[in-house]
């Protein structure tokens, strides 16, 4: 990683929203992608038959910093499996989906995970979010019924957001452009509450079952953005050092999970405390609405306890993963003294 990456990751590793980052780290990964796709047409080029030309304006408008959404990001990780696999059928497949996108107009999309658009490319898009070989979430469908009822509950959401936390609002607008909508297998004992992906920069997915009021959804926001965050502030350097093969107790989920995910759960639970205390003191929610904000930020302060005692105890941390802990500890240290609680940061 370079010194100059590696300086503005750790600058940018606050847990708070911050629209600016997340403007710049939208340019940084669209730049970043038109790159290495480029160079990888570049390695390519007389060796497999391919649009050079449909390819190279995608990429050059990514450099220029225009969006193609998250299918742009979706086919780039199928084909470059695809070419260090000798697959050459999958990768002319990998490379006319990329020659054939177009630029996206702005504006966040909601969809169920297989509907209109989406569906040509379900099977991927689950490939992407369910990367455990031990645990499967399903991400089924839902019906349009299901996806019109959740835009009337987005809509209440954000215009609180907007109200209440107008930060954590103008981060969603510079961040997500898709909002995807599924459920869990039936019956299954582990449920996805929500669930985001490296390779769906730009996409959150959320269960449609859950997050019924606007408070739940907003927490909901500040929890799944939290992770494209790091998503984005990962890409030269990982969060730790620890052996992936190790797991540990995880502050937000059931099962273990390796410490890199531990350090997600914990970084996105302080997002999540400062979300449900700024809604709470805002005015804008009735008396029931506060008291569930209250209580929710009550619980994001015992989770993003118990992971930090964790990575405490176990954690070999980057650079990145130092700076955004220590980013973390800080407004947990602030807002608990603010309680008239003492929180030690370490």
């Amino acid at each position: 990683m370079s010194e100059r990456l590696e300086a503005a990751a750790v600058d940018d590793s606050g847990c708070l929203p911050d629209p600016a980052r997340a403007r710049r780290l939208n340019r940084l990964m669209r730049s970043a992608l038109g790159d290495s796709i480029g160079y990888v047409c570049g390695e390519i080029a007389g060796r497999l038959a391919f649009d050079a030309a449909g390819v190279g304006a995608v990429a050059d408008g990514l450099r220029a910093g225009r969006s193609f959404g998250f299918p742009a990001f979706l086919h780039y990780y199928d084909l470059v499996p695809a070419l260090t696999e000798s697959r050459s059928e999958a990768a002319r497949d990998a490379l006319a989906a990329i020659a054939a996108l177009e630029p996206r107009e702005a504006g966040l999309e909601v969809a169920s995970i297989g509907g209109g658009a989406l569906a040509p490319l379900a099977a991927r898009i689950r490939g992407a979010l369910d990367t455990d070989p031990e645990v499967s979430f399903g991400f089924r469908d839902v019906g349009d019924d299901v996806v019109e009822q959740f835009r009337d509950r987005l809509a209440q959401a954000m215009s609180l957001l907007r109200r209440a936390t107008p930060a954590l609002a103008e981060e969603l607008d510079e961040l997500v452009e898709t909002l995807i909508l599924a459920r869990g297998e039936p019956g299954a004992p582990l449920q996805f509450d929500g669930a985001s992906a490296y390779r769906l920069w730009g996409v959150l997915v959320l269960n449609a079952d859950f997050h019924q009021t606007p408070v739940q959804l907003a927490e909901a926001i500040a929890h799944e953005s939290g992770h494209l965050i790091l998503f984005g502030l990962t890409t030269e350097q990982p969060l730790t050092f620890n052996d992936p093969a190790e797991t540990f107790a995880s502050p937000l989920r059931q099962d273990a999970r390796p410490m890199d995910g531990i350090v997600h759960a914990t970084f996105v639970s302080a997002r999540m405390h400062w979300a449900m205390t700024e809604l709470a003191a805002s005015g804008a929610l009735d008396a029931q609405e506060s008291a569930a904000a209250e209580a929710a930020a009550r619980e994001d302060a015992a989770n993003f306890r118990r992971g930090y005692e964790i990575i405490t105890r176990h954690a070999k941390l980057s650079p990145v993963g130092r700076a955004a802990m220590e980013a973390c500890t800080a407004y947990m240290a602030r807002a608990r003294v603010e309680e008239g609680v003492q929180f030690d940061g370490g």
